[in-house]
């Protein structure tokens, strides 16, 4: 009968004092026998909520054909100076200038 009252907070209150470990279990096995079964109320205890679902991954980043990354290093000095041996774009470390891009230049 202490489910009866967790799941029906005027019952919790009047019967229990508001803790279930003072509840008036014979008194709400009359209530329930007289009023609760005929108001359609339940004595089942309450089911644990379910975990709520993990969050959804981050979408996929677009990986950039080659030329517009030759076209982003060669607009942004710091990534010619990292990636690309004497500032030249054809000669760009490309999958250090995607990862740069993903990292910092797309943001």
């Amino acid at each position: 009968m202490r489910c009866y009252a967790h799941r029906h907070s005027d019952l919790f209150h009047e019967y229990c004092r508001d803790d279930l470990e003072r509840c008036d279990v014979a008194g709400l096995t009359v209530h329930w026998e007289n009023y609760g079964k005929h108001e359609g109320r339940s004595t089942d205890c309450l089911a644990p909520s379910p975990p709520p679902p993990p969050p959804s991954p981050p979408p996929p980043v677009p990986e950039l054909p080659d030329w517009e990354l030759r076209c982003y290093a060669s607009r942004n000095p710091d990534v010619l100076d990292a990636f690309c041996p004497q500032r030249h774009v054809d000669a760009c470390d490309l999958a250090k200038v995607q990862k740069h891009w993903q990292d910092v230049g797309r943001l």
